[in-house]
């Protein structure tokens, strides 16, 4: 006899389905089955008031923490530096050093300039001893021992003379590549004594006071080209080393000193501050009448023969001309 079913709500029967499934998956045993994995709760903060009935048992009350790596430690590796910096270290700090030596023998120079002069201890490579090349170099200014040690050491790389340091002594030795693409003086034989002074090799360093060594050299290189004359830059002291003839050093000394003036000698200068007019509406006005009237103006030195330099910070305007005339114009 079948007993009469009666209708089932069908929100009462999803309510019962969700239900049974829960209290299916609460009774799952994950140790007997190793694809099953508990998903760790969305929060786990509780919050007082909404689940009274939840126990610190049944929730994870761990406060999220912020994982931190440090990183690896940055090894500070010391920079090598140079040979020229290692040789000349103890050298910086002692007095200046005025030197001109006119044909000495190059054993006698070595022995003046880094045992005499500069203190050092060193040995010659068999065979220089008996050198008698002949060396004249002059400076122009005192210079300090680690400048000089320097310039000794460019001087002997021309003669084909290398130096190595072993501890605290020198070792001079022949070095047929010391003087770069040159031909060794030792080798050439134009410093012996048998060759005329007026064709033996002198050296000469000359320090630039105003300007850079790329300025100066452009316009030495382009005047005396195909003189037998080497020029060497030296950006370090801001100074040009010389290699030649006694009377071409001499001319190319002098013209040296003739071109390091300052780019703006010999200007009159005038300073404008304006009381009434903004700075750069009159600093425009002036371009463009001076510009009208035939004056190449400029607002930025040293090109120009005339500049207005308008100066923001201070309020004013810098007027360079090379007449007085100009500025009282």
């Amino acid at each position: 006899m079948l007993l009469p079913v009666k209708r089932i709500c069908l929100p009462t029967l999803c309510v019962i389905t969700l239900l049974s499934g829960c209290s299916t998956f609460n009774n799952i045993d994950s140790k007997s089955n190793t694809n099953f994995k508990k998903q760790d709760p969305l929060r786990t903060e509780s919050v007082a008031g909404k689940h009274p009935s939840h126990t610190s048992a049944d929730i994870d009350v761990t406060e999220p923490t912020l994982a931190v790596t440090r990183p690896p430690p940055i090894v500070l590796v010391p920079q090598a530096t140079s040979s020229i910096e290692d040789e000349t270290q103890g050298l910086a700090d002692g007095p200046s050093i005025t030197v001109n030596f006119n044909q000495m023998p190059l054993p006698s120079f070595i022995n003046e300039v880094f045992s005499k002069r500069l203190g050092l201890s060193y040995t010659l490579d068999p065979g220089l001893n008996q050198k008698n090349d002949l060396v004249t170099l002059t400076l122009a200014k005192p210079q300090s021992p680690a400048d000089l040690y320097r310039t000794a050491k460019l001087v002997l790389a021309d003669y084909g003379i290398s130096i190595r340091r072993a501890g605290e002594i020198l070792r001079f030795v022949t070095d047929i590549d010391a003087s770069g693409s040159s031909v060794p003086l030792l080798i050439s034989g134009k410093a012996l004594p048998e060759v005329p002074p007026s064709h033996r090799p002198v050296f000469s360093i000359v320090p630039l006071s105003a300007l850079r060594t790329p300025q100066i050299m452009r316009w030495i290189l382009e005047l005396y080209k195909g003189m037998n004359v080497e020029l060497f830059e030296d950006s370090e002291r801001n100074a040009i080393l010389l290699k030649g003839p006694f009377d071409v050093v001499r001319q190319v000394t002098d013209a040296i000193k003739a071109i390091d003036q300052p780019l703006m000698q010999g200007r009159h200068v005038r300073i404008i501050s304006p009381s009434h007019m903004p700075l750069q509406e009159l600093n425009q006005a002036l371009f463009k009448i001076l510009r009208t009237e035939g004056y190449a103006v400029t607002t930025a030195g040293p090109s120009g023969a005339t500049i207005l330099m308008p100066v923001p910070e201070l309020g004013k305007i810098v007027v360079f001309a090379n007449k007085e005339e100009i500025l009282e114009h």
